[in-house]
Order: structure tokens, then C-alpha cells, then sequence
């Protein structure tokens, strides 16, 4: 991670210049944008995530999808590659995702509580933190073909997951760090590229 000092400039004496230190716990990782892809995410169950609208609420979950399906843009996710400043070795690759549901783009992000959600926001270019709650780390599952796992990089040690809910519904989650957690493992399908 790489450290700076927050500082402000004080004064000039002797020919030597002086700064007040603002804050000496800040750090800043700078998060660039990179190239686009896009992708539908499968989970073991052979189930793609789709962004979509019960009354309403936007639901975020894992569905059995149809061939006139695969064509809808709520279930094809736009992973935004970021570059990082980093000069330690990182997580996985920093991505942000995205999918675009009723002409707007959606962003998934976590919440303090373990939760994730859609929001329409604008995302700075770059992003200033090394925590956001947008953004994950993607790391390849060893071994296995095609089959990841996101890791928040606001809530260590916690990763994309589903889980079933009381009406069975599948539903998009954050859970601990578990590598024998197959719900942690995420197959994406098709390229599609973006500039």
C-alpha cells in the first residue's frame, strides 16, 4: 500500500520550507479505470445472476434463465478492470461491477452490515481508497477453468456468495472467507469486450 503524508504547507524560515502534517494515518491507494469486459456470472448451480425488480425493490439473486434470456442486459455484468498504484502485491485484480437495468447502469456495492446492493452511482476515476465499497478483488480459483471468487475490499476476508432465502430465492451475498465454500465460487461465461 503505498503511504503519504497529508500535509500543509506553514512556513518558510532560513531558506527552509515547513509543513504541518494534517493527517499522519493517511494512506492511498489510487484505483484507475482499465479495460471493460463483460460477462454473465454463473454459480455452481448452473443459475446466472440477474439484476431484477420485484415490485418495488431491486433484487440482486442467482436465477434459472431462458435461451431469449441470455439476450437481456440484466444479466450480462460489466466488469470494470482497475489499475492499481499499489506497489505491494494485491488481493487479486481490482474490478468493479456493473449491469445495466432499465436504461440505467447499476453498480454492486457492499454495505457496513455484510450486505450487497445495486446503486446507480457515478464512480470517481480515479478512486481515492483503498477500501471502497464498490470495489472487489477477482481471483481465479486454482485449478479451475473459468471459476472465480470476488473479494470486497471494504470488508476483509469476506467474498461474493449465494445463499437461499426462506421463498427460495438465490440470493447474492457477502460471507467469510471459506475455500471449500463452493457458494464461493463463481463461474463467468462469454467475452464481450468493451473500449
Amino acid at each position: 500500500m503505498a503511504n503519504f503524508l497529508c500535509v500543509q504547507f506553514v512556513a518558510i524560515c532560513r531558506e527552509e520550507v515547513f509543513f504541518e502534517v494534517k493527517n499522519p494515518d493517511y494512506e492511498a491507494d489510487v484505483y484507475k479505470k482499465g479495460k471493460c469486459i463483460t460477462k454473465m456470472i454463473q454459480n455452481g448451480q448452473s443459475q446466472f445472476l440477474v439484476l431484477d425488480r420485484d415490485y418495488d425493490q431491486l433484487q440482486l439473486g442467482f436465477h434459472d434463465i431462458t435461451m431469449e434470456q441470455f439476450t437481456n442486459a440484466n444479466c450480462k455484468f460489466k466488469i470494470q478492470l482497475l489499475r492499481s498504484s499499489d506497489e505491494e502485491p494485491m488481493k487479486g485484480q481490482p474490478v468493479v461491477l456493473q449491469v445495466d437495468f432499465e436504461g440505467k447502469t447499476w453498480t454492486l456495492c457492499c454495505s457496513d452490515d455484510g450486505g450487497v446492493n445495486a446503486k446507480i452511482e457515478d464512480l470517481p476515476d480515479p478512486i481515492c481508497s483503498s477500501k471502497h465499497r464498490a470495489v472487489f478483488f477477482l481471483r481465479q480459483i486454482e485449478g479451475q477453468l473459468y471459476r472465480y471468487r470476488f473479494e470486497s475490499s471494504l470488508l476483509d476476508n469476506m467474498f461474493l456468495s449465494f445463499e437461499h432465502d426462506p421463498e427460495g430465492l438465490v440470493k447474492l451475498v457477502l460471507k467469510i472467507n471459506n475455500d471449500e465454500d463452493d457458494t464461493q465460487k463463481l463461474q463467468m461465461q462469454k467475452d464481450f469486450w468493451h473500449k
